[in-house]
């Protein structure tokens, strides 16, 4: 359990997303308009899938997500939910 904590930053509440740093990178995410710089936190992050709910639109807006098509491929999408799979 120890060795799955360290190695993935898990602490015994979960996940540790609660950094400054690493809130800062999520909001760029979903908000810059920069290609490039959205590309690149992905790849840091190792992000595989990018989700947009109703939680997401509301923090970010409806505009959300704009740069992603141009790295990521649409793989599910219903009325309220659209998640991209970011293309290698």
């Amino acid at each position: 359990e120890q060795h799955e904590q360290i190695w993935r930053g898990w602490t015994m509440g979960g996940p540790d997303i609660g950094t400054a740093g690493r809130r800062d990178d999520v909001n760029l995410i979903y908000t810059s308009e920069n290609v490039d710089q959205v590309r690149g936190l992905v790849s840091e992050y190792d992000i595989t899938y990018i989700y947009i709910g109703a939680l997401e639109r509301e923090a970010y807006g409806n505009d959300i997500g704009a740069t992603f098509s141009s790295f990521a491929d649409v793989v599910f999408t219903n009325s309220g939910v659209t998640i991209y799979r970011v293309v290698e």
